[in-house]
């Protein structure tokens, strides 16, 4: 099994994705002039602290149950939500990513200096991107498995429905987070920084 490497040159999501994080509906809500450009040069300018990683590793399945499954790495995922998303699978990509925790520093610190609005912009922005960032690297497998007759499953992450956040510990090693950066809370497994996701994605 051998890590696979995504790093884009550049990640921006859209105005629309952005505008829709922050609660904007162009049916309902009428948005100045001003803060739509305002918006816009914030993401514009957010491209020199966004730095989109990610790795992937693939993985067969070795053991199907009712309430978790095992893969060829000994990863056991603990989760009936996911092992009916998966039934139908033999292989699954393993993904974890992020922008880099530049973003959410710069966040933090117009907060303290009390510009709330270009903060709350700003997660918007990293929120997107990230995102952005995992519909990057689930289009790309599913264009290059598309050719062997495979579809995906939905992406599905820890810390949704019963799949629980500890298995960042045995998963971050697997995906060799630590040479992009990515970590995780002692706690409550959070992952390290902020703008960060892992997932899984099966194909059948």
């Amino acid at each position: 099994m051998k890590i696979r490497r995504f790093a884009p040159p550049a990640i921006i999501p859209s105005i629309e994705k952005v505008m829709g994080r922050l609660g904007y509906n162009k049916k309902k809500t009428k948005v100045d002039d001003s803060i739509i450009q305002k918006i816009q040069n914030e993401i514009s300018s957010s491209i020199n602290i966004i730095h989109p990683i990610g790795n992937v590793l693939e993985n067969k399945i070795t053991s199907k149950y009712d309430d978790f499954i095992v893969l060829e790495s000994g990863l056991k995922l603990k989760s009936r939500k996911i092992c009916n998303i998966l039934k139908d699978v033999s292989s699954v990509s393993l993904m974890i990513c992020t922008i880099g925790k530049e973003i959410t520093e710069k966040t933090i610190d117009l907060t303290k200096r009390e510009d709330f609005s270009t903060a709350v912009i700003l997660d918007a922005i990293g929120s997107e991107a990230v995102e952005a960032l995992a519909d990057y690297i689930e289009k790309t497998l599913s264009i290059e498995k598309s050719y062997l007759g495979l579809k995906p499953t939905m992406r599905y992450s820890p810390g949704y429905g019963d799949l629980k956040t500890d298995i960042h510990k045995e998963m971050l090693p697997l995906l060799e987070a630590t040479s992009i950066g990515i970590s995780f809370h002692q706690e409550s497994y959070i992952l390290i920084p902020e703008k960060s996701i892992s997932a899984f994605i099966g194909w059948h």
